[in-house]
């Protein structure tokens, strides 16, 4: 078994608030498969100075973590989507490869963030970004939602399939700054599988503006809802966005958000679509476009 093979196998199988020793990886090197309430990675040991750097979902820091008896602080990169974990799989693994005479767990350790700096562009291939008004829709849609005197939960930030649940429905929030276009990507089979619960589609229309919402007023407002103001905090941090900065401040004025139901006649791609009844062996993953011109939708003012 490769190494790769190996992180695979482990990030798949392994519980959480767990970590499990890698075997493919000589004693001089050791790494460790790790699960926590942030979500999946893998870590090493680390005696360097405090780091802590996120992207998107993911992110790079050093962690306390008790293993075998002990607490050693480690050194860990973790990603917080399911959705991408064998795609992260690869970048655990040049995270954890030691070169020749262990010489790239050396540079690793002796300067994390240079490390970090140089994947980085790898990691927003696999992992994107959401813009500041992409984030937004999320909290306008859950700020409509709780007004209507629905209970619904954000997690979005968390990289779960859908970005609002409620009792009664899943909600997918797509956002735009393009004043014509009604085309929305579906990233993966999941984002619009009716699996757990019915599903609706909310489509919001945005265009830059001084002066306009933001996320920091969205979370006030949203705060004065009932909302916890430190749990959107730390989930907004999760994609890379604090108070202060450009993100957090960044200003639109909704134009329009639009409800979709996601029912039979909704155009979706499942499994009976295809030829075998589930998607293609070696296929891991597919987007596909939607335009919801001439779709009937509900309009919120």
């Amino acid at each position: 078994m490769s190494l790769l093979e190996e992180v695979r196998a482990k990030l798949a199988s392994t519980g959480k608030n767990s970590i499990r020793k890698l075997n493919e990886l000589p004693e001089s090197a050791p790494g460790f498969i790790i699960r926590d309430n942030y979500g999946y990675g893998v870590a090493v040991p680390y005696n360097g100075y405090r780091i802590e750097e996120n992207f998107a979902n993911a992110r790079i820091c050093s962690l306390k973590v008790y293993y075998n008896g002990e607490y050693h602080i480690m050194l860990a990169i973790e990603c917080g989507i399911e959705d991408v974990r064998h795609q992260f799989a690869s970048l655990c693994t040049e995270f954890l490869d030691p070169g020749k005479n262990n010489s790239n767990r050396h540079e690793l350790l002796a300067d994390p963030y240079i490390w970090w700096k140089k994947w980085r562009e790898l990691l927003g291939n696999t992992i994107h970004e959401k813009k500041p008004y992409q984030i937004l829709g999320e909290l306008l849609t859950l700020e409509t939602l709780i007004k209507s005197g629905i209970q619904a939960v954000w997690q979005g930030a968390l990289g779960n399939t859908k970005d609002i649940n409620t009792d009664l429905f899943s909600y997918e929030v797509k956002s735009t700054l393009d004043r014509y276009s009604t085309q929305v990507t579906i990233s993966s089979k999941f984002q619009l599988d009716p699996h757990e619960k019915p599903i609706k589609l909310s489509f919001v229309r945005f265009e830059p503006a001084i002066g306009g919402d933001s996320l920091r007023k969205a979370i006030d407002r949203l705060t004065q809802l009932g909302c916890n103001k430190t749990e959107l905090l730390r989930l907004l941090a999760r994609q890379g966005v604090v108070p202060g900065n450009q993100a957090y401040n960044s200003s639109y004025n909704m134009l329009e958000m639009r409800i979709y139901d996601v029912d039979d006649s909704f155009p979706v791609i499942k499994d009976s679509d295809f030829v075998l009844g589930h998607m293609p062996q070696h296929v891991v993953h597919f987007t596909y476009t939607i335009d919801l011109a001439g779709i009937p939708y509900n309009t919120i003012d």
